[in-house]
């Protein structure tokens, strides 16, 4: 009888907690419902974005190839322009500025690669791309130092060998050979087992270096 009465008890409690509360449970129902459902439908629309935007930078790499430029060129822009979330669009400012670089457009090549530079992102490849590209377009406008403060710093050991080309031909450009044989050297040493690098072979060797660096 006891036990019957405690029952009761309770679930006269619970129905005075309910009535009580029942706005506030239903708005909490409610707002958990939004979350599962705003989170799936968050996934779709990136998992959308993503492959999107993917065929997007196919193209542009297509008509890079068949050297359509204006197609590659508004492709690209496009992917910045409406798929700025994706990692697309940082390898589409890469292409852009490498066509820029083309026309010898310098300006518009440095824009493009800083916006690459500057965008906080996990994925660190297209960012060291673009840095030691940057350096190249400085020197190309004879902006020496500001070239070499790009790429001074030895970043982690699987882009060290760019980075020390990179100042080596800065170095080059301005006539500092024996620098320039030091970086070419370092990144020659660098590059993983079994890598050929001819052509960097042959800048070490145009600034004095031996050939069986």
């Amino acid at each position: 009888m006891m036990e019957l009465n405690q029952t009761e008890q309770q679930l006269f409690l619970l129905k005075g907690f309910l009535k009580k509360y029942s706005k506030l449970i239903l708005f909490l129902m409610v707002f958990f419902l939004v979350i599962f459902l705003g989170g799936g439908y968050w996934n779709y629309k990136s998992r959308k974005n993503s492959a999107e935007a993917a065929q997007i930078f196919q193209e542009v790499i297509l008509a890079e190839y068949k050297d359509d430029n204006d197609s590659a060129r508004a492709k690209a822009e496009q992917l910045v322009s409406e798929y700025s979330s994706t990692p697309y669009a940082k390898f589409a400012n890469l292409m852009l500025a490498k066509m820029a670089v083309k026309t010898n457009n310098l300006d518009i090549a440095a824009e493009k690669l800083r916006a690459v530079i500057n965008r906080p992102d996990k994925m660190q490849l297209a960012k060291h791309l673009a840095i030691v590209r940057l350096a190249g377009v400085l020197q190309q406008q004879g902006k020496f130092d500001e070239a070499l403060d790009l790429v001074s710093k030895d970043p982690e050991s699987a882009y060290l060998s760019l980075y020390a080309q990179a100042r080596g031909d800065v170095y080059a450009a301005r006539g500092d050979l024996a620098q320039a044989k030091l970086a070419y050297k370092l990144a020659l040493q660098s590059l993983p087992a079994g890598t050929q690098a001819p052509v960097l072979q042959l800048k070490f060797q145009d600034v004095g270096g031996e050939s069986n660096a």
